[in-house]
């Protein structure tokens, strides 16, 4: 069962030092610019909220989220990003993020995944991503933008766009991206959560998309087909979301704006493994997790589902510095289709790599 959440609440505190709860505004001054970072951890929802309740005046309590992960992300110029990708988005673009993780793409050792921004006093909107093989910055443009939000962002606002890519990887092959999203500002309120206390706008997004793979070398294509709801909890100045869940394919993946959490940043001379790869992927049967090894280390490989939970894990084994791999069967695992993660783990750091099964 899920925990209800109490709708109203009565502050004392607020109320005596003059605070009143209020509906809030998102605009452009509100969203990331060029060289903006923030610090973003994966969290566990321990007491299970239901995401999807909401309201006007509503309580979000997230405080009992554990951090289990954290990253950086920056807000890069558009020209610092692999080329000859940048120079294509220079026009279309303010900045770029770095993608957590790479692409899977069957076959091909690729890295760098870049998204592409735009942000306008009307709407903040994704213009495409781009990947790097062999030294060089593949772009994908989108035919028209993914609109994450329009402007001004109020209660009860609701848009829709439709966007599509087609990227063709040199002598290998092409992807093809359909996404249809649908975007509503469904509650106002207060969110709580290890990082504090906010005013905020609940935006509701449900996304269907269509990613289509197709191999050259071996005449075959994937199609696969998806859909997944998206909640964002968004604050004054905050430039990123102070919270994200993610329903997709039965699990739920939490995300949300923080402090810095001294037990989960790696000093650059703990860690041991890096270059973590996958292939092929998406996986049939069997699947080869590539790594390079720094220092002599042991070295464990969990393998985990969307939800976090554990479906596969080696006993650890030491490894000396280059580079190795472990295979997996996943056949012989009788899982169901959809999105795993591997997970290296060393006492220096743990490193992971997304996995698609199509079995």
């Amino acid at each position: 069962m899920f925990k209800k959440i109490t709708k109203f609440i009565f502050i004392t505190s607020f109320l005596t030092s003059g605070f009143a709860f209020g509906q809030i505004v998102i605009d452009k001054n509100d969203m990331p610019e060029k060289g903006d970072t923030a610090r973003v951890s994966t969290g566990l929802n321990m007491s299970i909220t239901d995401p999807s309740e909401t309201g006007e005046n509503y309580i979000w309590d997230f405080s009992d989220l554990t951090p289990v992960k954290q990253r950086i992300d920056t807000f890069v110029n558009v020209m610092s990003t692999p080329q000859p990708a940048g120079a294509l988005f220079l026009l279309s673009a303010d900045f770029a993020l770095r993608m957590a993780g790479n692409l899977p793409f069957p076959g091909v050792p690729v890295s760098d995944p870049y998204q592409y921004y735009k942000s306008s006093n009307s709407a903040f909107k994704m213009v495409g991503f781009a990947l790097k093989m062999q030294g060089f910055g593949i772009p994908a443009t989108f035919d028209e933008p993914d609109i994450l939000y329009k402007f001004p962002l109020t209660y009860g606002n609701v848009d829709s766009s439709f966007s599509g890519t087609d990227m063709t990887i040199p002598g290998t092959g092409y992807l093809q991206v359909e996404r249809k999203r649908v975007n509503t500002v469904d509650g106002w309120g207060t969110l709580i959560t290890p990082y504090g206390t906010f005013d905020v706008l609940r935006v509701k997004s449900e996304v269907e998309e269509r990613d289509s793979i197709y191999i050259e070398s071996q005449e075959t294509g994937i199609n696969v087909p998806y859909s997944y709801t998206e909640y964002k909890w968004l604050g004054k100045n905050q430039k990123i979301p102070l919270l994200t869940i993610r329903d997709i394919l039965g699990g739920i993946v939490v995300e949300y704006a923080d402090s810095i959490r001294g037990t989960l940043d790696i000093p650059e001379n703990r860690i041991t493994i890096s270059g973590v790869s996958a292939f092929p992927n998406p996986v049939t049967n069997k699947a080869t997790i590539l790594f390079s090894v720094k220092q002599k280390s042991t070295v464990s490989l969990t393998i985990v589902d969307i939800s976090g939970k554990q479906v596969y894990k080696t006993v650890p084994e030491t490894f000396v510095p280059g580079e190795h791999n472990i295979s997996i069967n996943f056949n012989n695992l009788k899982l169901h289709g959809g999105i795993y993660f591997a997970n290296l783990i060393t006492p220096g750091n743990t490193l992971t790599v997304k996995l698609l099964y199509l079995p």
